[in-house]
C-alpha cells in the first residue's frame, strides 16, 4: 500500500546521506567535466560517470534507498557510496585543475549552482592576507562573492571594511541574542530559537511563547513493519528531551556560532553549531547525534507565525503543494511526507523554508514545521549505536 511507507523516508540515516551526497557530488563533476570539455578540449569521463551512476542507481532500488534492507545490503550500499564519493571528488580535481592553471599558493571557489552566492566561508590558511575573522578553530574566514555557475580565484586581497556585520550579546536568563543588519535571532540557554525577527518583513516567524529548533522524542511502534512504517498516533506519543546548555564559539564581525549540547535521553546526546553570518538572513544548524535507542523517533519542530492552507515542498524535478490541514482522510494520511531538500510555508509578505542537506521525512502541520531526523527501529543491524551529521537551514 503506498499509504504504509512513511517510515522509509527516515530510516537508515547514513544510507539517504549517501545517496544525497552522491548525487549532489556526480551532478557538480558531470557541470565541471562538462565545461572541460568544451573549453580545454579534455576529455570527458563518460565511462566512469556511468559507472559512478550504476552503483548510485542501484542503491535506490526497493529496499535499499527506503533503509528496509537487511544488514549486509545496508553494508554493501554504505561501500559503494564511499567509493563512489572517493572517485567523485578525484575527478572534480582533476576537471577543475584543468579548468584552471594551476598556481602553488592560489585556490578556486567555485559556485555550481545557477544562483549568485554571497557567503562567507572557511577558507585555508595563505588564503587571505588579513582576514577580518578567524574561526574558533584558527581558520580565516572571508565574505566571497561568485557569480552563478562561475569561480573565484584566491588569494583575496585584504579584506575591505565592510558595512554588514554580525554581532552576539548575552543575555540575563543565559541566552544570547545574535542580530545582523537583516534578522534578529534570540536562542534561549537550552539551545532553541525563541525568535527570529525579519527586519524586512518586520515579523516574528515564531510563535510567542513557543520555540524552534525543539527536539521531539517519539514513541514510535508501527503495527507491522519497523522500518517500513510510521503511524499517526506517534503524533500523541511525545517523550520529553533532557536539559540542554549553550556556549559562544564565535563572536563576529563576519559570524557568529553557538555551540549547544542536549541529553536527548539516558543514552542519546545531541550536539549542534547554530551559525549566523553578517550578509543573510540563514540560520545554520550542523548537528551530530549519538543515537542509541529503540523505537525512537527523532524530529525537529518550528512553530511560526505563518497561516497558510499548503505548503510547498521540493521533489526530484521541481515542487508540489500538500495540505497543511487534516481535513480529509486523504489529508490526514499526509501527516509525514517525502521532501528532498527544502520545505516552505508561506503567506503575503512572510515565509520560512526549512533546507537539509540529508533528510527525506518532513511534516507542515498548521504554522507548525517539523523535519523528521532519526529512527530506531527493532530489526537487525539498524540503527542502534551509532553516530550521525547532518546539516538544517531556516
Amino acid at each position: 500500500s503506498t499509504q504504509s511507507t512513511w517510515g522509509t523516508y527516515t530510516s537508515q540515516a547514513a544510507i539517504k546521506k549517501g545517496n544525497r551526497k552522491c548525487e549532489v557530488a556526480l551532478r557538480e563533476l558531470e557541470l565541471l567535466a562538462m565545461c572541460n570539455w568544451k573549453l580545454q578540449g579534455a576529455v570527458y569521463p563518460m565511462e566512469e560517470l556511468h559507472r559512478l551512476w550504476q552503483g548510485v542507481l542501484l542503491n535506490q532500488f526497493h529496499d535499499v534507498l527506503p533503509g528496509s534492507c537487511i544488514g549486509e545490503a545496508t553494508r554493501d550500499a554504505e561501500a559503494i557510496y564511499t567509493s563512489t564519493l572517493q572517485e567523485c571528488h578525484r575527478l572534480l580535481d582533476t576537471a577543475a585543475s584543468g579548468l584552471l592553471a594551476p598556481a602553488k599558493g592560489s585556490w578556486t571557489v567555485f559556485n555550481t549552482t545557477s544562483a549568485p552566492r554571497l557567503e562567507v566561508v572557511t577558507l585555508p590558511a595563505g588564503a587571505c592576507a588579513t582576514p577580518a575573522q578567524h574561526s574558533h578553530a584558527g581558520e580565516p574566514l572571508a565574505i566571497i562573492y561568485v557569480p552563478a555557475f562561475s569561480c573565484v580565484r584566491l588569494p583575496l586581497p585584504d579584506q575591505p571594511d565592510y558595512q554588514e556585520s554580525v554581532s552576539l550579546h548575552h543575555k540575563e536568563d543565559g541566552g544570547v541574542l545574535v542580530e545582523n543588519s537583516l534578522v534578529r535571532v534570540v536562542i534561549d540557554a537550552q539551545g532553541r530559537v525563541v525568535e527570529y525577527y525579519d527586519k524586512q518583513c518586520k515579523c516574528n516567524a515564531i510563535q510567542q511563547g513557543e520555540a524552534g529548533n525543539a527536539f521531539c522524542m517519539h514513541d514510535d511502534v508501527p503495527l507491522y513493519w519497523d522500518a517500513w512504517d510510521v503511524e499517526v498516533y506517534h503524533l500523541q506519543k511525545l517523550h520529553p528531551v533532557g536539559e540542554g546548555s549553550i556556549q559562544v564559539l564565535e563572536n563576529g564581525p563576519l559570524r557568529c556560532a553557538v555551540s549547544v549540547a542536549l541529553k536527548l535521553s539516558p543514552t542519546s546526546t545531541l550536539k549542534q553549531t547554530i551559525i549566523l553570518t553578517a550578509v543573510s538572513k540563514k540560520l545554520t544548524f550542523d548537528t551530530k547525534v549519538e543515537w542509541n535507542e529503540s523505537h525512537r523517533l527523532l524530529k525537529v519542530k518550528f512553530p511560526t507565525t505563518i497561516r497558510s492552507m499548503n505548503a510547498e515542498y521540493d521533489t526530484a524535478f521541481g515542487n508540489l503543494q500538500r495540505p497543511t490541514h487534516f481535513n480529509t482522510s486523504h489529508d490526514l494520511a499526509r501527516f509525514e511526507v517525502c521532501c528532498h531538500k527544502w520545505g516552505n510555508l508561506q503567506q503575503h509578505g512572510l515565509g520560512l523554508a526549512l533546507y537539509n542537506d540529508s533528510k527525506y521525512g518532513m511534516s507542515i502541520h498548521g504554522s507548525d514545521m517539523c523535519l523528521s531526523l532519526l529512527r530506531a527501529p527493532n530489526i537487525a543491524e539498524l540503527e542502534d549505536g551509532f553516530v550521525c551529521f547532518w546539516e538544517t537551514v531556516c
